[in-house]
C-alpha cells in the first residue's frame, strides 16, 4: 500500500493533477496563505465499467453534438422550453434568457459555433430484463447494463485534462504494481489487458484544436486571414469564477494552446473583464490596432462589436463560470440574481464578435428542462429527422421525466405521495432536480423530495400556489438503478498525508464533445445571419472520457464539490 501510494502522489503532482483548497479553519491574517495546494483526490485502481454501455455512450455522442447544437439555434423552441419559467420561478434562466432576446434581436444567430460538451451517464440495472448476481468481493454483475444519461453539460465542462492524466496514471499503475497483492485483491487472478483501458490521450488536445480552429474562423471571417490554421495575433479570454480552486485543469488546457499552437490565452473574472474592457473608439484608435497586425484593413468592419483585453484582440471568449447564481454575486450581497454589473459583462460579452464558448442559447439548451421535454414522443425528430439510428440511439439513453407545468399536484401525487400494495411507504425513486448545474449540492433525493414539499406547505400554509411556482422551477427524473463496485479512493491532506478509503462505489461516465460550425453564406449585415442560412460542420468529434466514482451512500457527484473522486474505466 505504501508504494502505490507514493507512486500515486509522485504522478499526480508530476503531472499537474492538483487543487487549491482552503484552510479550515479559514485564516484571517492578510500576511498568511488563504489557501494550500494539493492533489485532486483520485481512485488507486481504474474503476470497472460495462464495456457495452461504454461503446454505447460513444457511439451516441456525435448525434447527442448535433441535437443539442440545433437546440441552441432554435429560437422558437427555445421560447417554448423557457415561456414557464420567465414568471420568477428562476431569476437565473430569465436573465439569461432575456440576454439571449436582445442579441438574437440585434444580430441573430453567431456565425462561428464552438461547443464543447460532456454528456454524463450511469450503468442501470433494468431489473425486469436483466439478472444480477454479487461476486465474492461484492461487485455487482450482470449480462450486461443499459447506459442512462444524467445530464447534459453545455458550459464549463471541466476535469477534461485531469481525465486525461489519471487515465495515464492508471496505466502507469497497473504496469508497476501488476502482481501485488494490493491489485490481485482489487482484481482476482485476472490478467489486467491494456486494451481493457480506453484510449483517453487526445481529449486536452482535440478540446484544443475545436478552440483554435474556432479562433482561426474568426481571424477568417473578420481580420482577413487567407491561411488555413492561422488565427495571427488574437487571443482567447478564458471567463474564470473569482478565487477559482480548478486552476490546474485548465491551466493544462492553456499550456496545450500556446505549446500547439502559440496562442495566448488570458484569464479574468466577470469584475476585472469589466475593468479591462477595450473597444476602438475611433479611426486613429482602429488604425493603431491594424498597423500593429491584429487585423487586415480591408476587414475592418463592425469595429463596435471588436473585443480587445489589454490591446489584443479576443477571437475567442471561453466560459468557465457564469453557470451559477453564485458567479454573479459581488462583495459577497445578495443571491447573484438581480441584474448587476457582472450580468451587464455577461450581456456586453454576448454581443461582441468573438465567438463564445457557449453562447447564451446553446448554454440555455442545458437546462434539465430540454432534457426532459426530449423525452417526449416526436421532439427529437425536430432535430434529426428520420435518422433513426441516431433516434434508437439517444432514446435507449432515457429515463423516464416529468415536469410540473400543467398539473403539479397530479405528478406529486402519481409519483411522490404512492404507496405500495400492502401499504409500506413507497421508496421514491425519483430525483428532483433545479434548472440549471451548480456544480452539485442542489438536487432532492427520494424520500426527500417528500420532506422538502412538506417543509414548504409548512412554512407556507397559506400559499399553496407558492409550492407550484416553486417546482416549475425543477423536472422529476427517475432514478437510475446503479451497481455497486468496491473501490479505493486516496487523498492527501495539507500536509500531503495520505488518507486512503475503501468503500462501495457507484462511477459516472462523461464523454466529452467537441462541435464546431460556421454559417454558409457571405456576413454582409453587421453579423447577423438570416434563418435561411444553413451551418457547416468543421468539428464533430469525441474528445475522450471522464469517469467520477463516489461512495454509494452519496447522491451527488462532483469532485469539486468534494463528492466524488476522478477515475478512470476498466472494461469488462
Amino acid at each position: 500500500m505504501d508504494e502505490i501510494k507514493r507512486l500515486a502522489y509522485l504522478y499526480l503532482t508530476a503531472n499537474g493533477v492538483l487543487m487549491k483548497r482552503p484552510f479550515d479553519p479559514p485564516r484571517n491574517d492578510p500576511a498568511l496563505p488563504t489557501h494550500y495546494i494539493t492533489t485532486a483526490p483520485v481512485s488507486l485502481v481504474p474503476g470497472r465499467f460495462d464495456k457495452a454501455a461504454y461503446e454505447r455512450a460513444v457511439a451516441v455522442q456525435p448525434y447527442y453534438n448535433r441535437v443539442y447544437n440545433a437546440i441552441g439555434n432554435a429560437p422558437e423552441f427555445l421560447r417554448w422550453v423557457v415561456e414557464e419559467l420567465l414568471d420568477g420561478s428562476d431569476p437565473f434562466i430569465t436573465n439569461l434568457y432575456a440576454i439571449y432576446v436582445a442579441d438574437m434581436a440585434e444580430y441573430g444567430r453567431e456565425r462561428i459555433q464552438l461547443n464543447l460538451n460532456r454528456s454524463d451517464y450511469l450503468e442501470h440495472i433494468n431489473n425486469t430484463n436483466i439478472n444480477t448476481t454479487t461476486d465474492a468481493g461484492g461487485n455487482t454483475n450482470c449480462g450486461g447494463y443499459e447506459l442512462k444519461q444524467v445530464e447534459f453539460n453545455t458550459v464549463s465542462v471541466s476535469f477534461a485534462s485531469f481525465a486525461q492524466q489519471v487515465s495515464e496514471m492508471h496505466r502507469f499503475l497497473v504496469q508497476q504494481m501488476a502482481g501485488t497483492p494490493f491489485y490481485t485483491d482489487y482484481f482476482g487472478q485476472i490478467k489486467i489487458d491494456p486494451d481493457q483501458m480506453p484510449d483517453n490521450s487526445k481529449v486536452i488536445a482535440t478540446i484544443a484544436e475545436g478552440l483554435f480552429k474556432a479562433a482561426t474562423l474568426y481571424s477568417q471571417e473578420y481580420c482577413g486571414v487567407t491561411h488555413e490554421n492561422t488565427n495571427t495575433n488574437t487571443a482567447i479570454l478564458l471567463v474564470e469564477q473569482e478565487n477559482e480552486h480548478n486552476v490546474f485543469d485548465q491551466q493544462l488546457l492553456e499550456i496545450t494552446l500556446w505549446r500547439l499552437y502559440g496562442v495566448k490565452t488570458y484569464r479574468k473574472n466577470l469584475m476585472q473583464i469589466h475593468e479591462a474592457l477595450q473597444l476602438p473608439i475611433n479611426r486613429d484608435q482602429l488604425k493603431d490596432v491594424v498597423d500593429d497586425g491584429i487585423c487586415d484593413s480591408e476587414k475592418q468592419q463592425k469595429p463596435r462589436r471588436r473585443l480587445f483585453i489589454e490591446n489584443t484582440e479576443i477571437s475567442v471568449v471561453y466560459f468557465r463560470s457564469c453557470y451559477t447564481p453564485k458567479d454573479f454575486i459581488i462583495n459577497n450581497s445578495g443571491d447573484g440574481e438581480d441584474w448587476n454589473q457582472k450580468w451587464q459583462v455577461r450581456k456586453e460579452l454576448e454581443h461582441r464578435l468573438a465567438t463564445k464558448v457557449p453562447n447564451v442559447g446553446y448554454q440555455l439548451a442545458g437546462m434539465k428542462k430540454v432534457q426532459q421535454i426530449l423525452t417526449q414522443p416526436g421532439i427529437l425528430t425536430r432535430f434529426l429527422g428520420d435518422d433513426q439510428q441516431a433516434l434508437n440511439l439517444i432514446e435507449s439513453t432515457f429515463m423516464r421525466m416529468y415536469s410540473f407545468d400543467s398539473d403539479p399536484q397530479q405528478v406529486l401525487d402519481t409519483h411522490i405521495f404512492t404507496s405500495n400494495k400492502d401499504g409500506a411507504e413507497n421508496n421514491v425513486p425519483f430525483v428532483l432536480k433545479p434548472q440549471r448545474e451548480g456544480g452539485g449540492g442542489f438536487n432532492i433525493y427520494g424520500k426527500d423530495i417528500e420532506k422538502f414539499v412538506a417543509k414548504y406547505r409548512q412554512q407556507n400554509s397559506d400559499r399553496q400556489d407558492e409550492l407550484y411556482h416553486v417546482l416549475k422551477g425543477y423536472i422529476l427524473m427517475e432514478l437510475i438503478n446503479v451497481p455497486k463496485h468496491d473501490k479505493s479512493s486516496i487523498f492527501f491532506d495539507k500536509d500531503n498525508r495520505a488518507i486512503v478509503v475503501d468503500h462501495d462505489s457507484i462511477s459516472e461516465l462523461g464523454i466529452f464533445g467537441v462541435y464546431l460550425s460556421i454559417e454558409d453564406g457571405n456576413d454582409t449585415d453587421n453579423g447577423k445571419s438570416t434563418p435561411f442560412q444553413q451551418q457547416s460542420v468543421v468539428i464533430n468529434k469525441v474528445a475522450g472520457h471522464l469517469l467520477r466514482s463516489k461512495s454509494s451512500n452519496e447522491n451527488e457527484g462532483g469532485v469539486a464539490a468534494g463528492f466524488a473522486v476522478l477515475d478512470s474505466p476498466i472494461l469488462f
